[in-house]
């Protein structure tokens, strides 16, 4: 469903996403006159009332997604904070002929993790041992290792594997058991009071969860970086 006013003057902007995440661009596209037509599965998406019109669409449906940017005659196609969106939008920039920061084979190799994997061995970049499994027979990294799908954003469906079958029943047994074998997003509650005094905030902009775990050199210098600038 494609609902909103009628196009505008100005250049057109398709957002993939209307979620918190991609508040800040559809501000700064609308501070710039931009047209904007976003994108986003859930009919009560945050940002849709900064959109000029709104597509109740997954912007994870890539051929939706295409058909949806050639009927709209978009000027330019971005998914901004999040993951697997980014690959569609290059391909779908390629595919119309549209301007595009970053290449399809960028943005998949930004969003895949396996193919992260790959060209992280490939430039010698230190990290820890990985392999894809199929089916349990294939898993040969003994515990405790951690276990996550590859096309999910961020840290969803992670989860950490902390013993061998005959330890997992014994860790079921221990007080903390449960919380083992929780996903680790699930680990950690939000505090419920924030600490009366921060010193200081430090961002790692253009980097995630992902940098830390596949280039622990990358986590290192960040560290170094704050405890130097003291």
């Amino acid at each position: 469903m494609v609902e909103g006013g009628a196009p505008g003057a100005g250049r057109r902007l398709l957002v993939l996403g209307a979620g918190p995440a991609q508040l800040g661009l559809l501000r700064a596209a609308r501070a710039r006159d931009l047209f904007v037509i976003a994108a986003d599965r859930n009919a009560a998406a945050v940002g849709f009332p900064l959109a000029d019109r709104r597509a109740v669409i997954s912007a994870e449906d890539e051929q939706a997604i295409a058909r949806l940017a050639e009927a709209e005659h978009v000027d330019g196609i971005i998914a901004p904070g999040t993951d697997w969106p980014v690959a569609i939008a290059a391909r779908v920039a390629e595919r119309l002929g549209l301007p595009h920061p970053i290449s399809p084979d960028a943005a998949a190799a930004a969003t895949t993790k396996t193919r992260q994997r790959e060209l992280f061995d490939e430039a010698g970049v230190p990290q820890p041992r990985w392999l894809v499994g199929r089916a349990p027979e294939e898993a040969i990294i003994a515990p405790p290792c951690v276990v996550k799908p590859p096309d999910r954003q961020g840290q969803r469906g992670l989860s950490l594997v902390a013993a061998s079958a005959l330890g997992f029943l014994a860790i079921l047994l221990l007080p903390v058991g449960d919380w083992l074998i929780l996903p680790l997003e699930s680990r950690f509650p939000v505090p419920a009071t924030l600490p009366g005094r921060v010193d200081g905030i430090v961002v790692g902009a253009g980097t995630s969860g992902h940098a830390f775990k596949f280039g622990p050199l990358l986590g290192a210098q960040l560290a170094q970086l704050v405890l130097d600038s003291g």
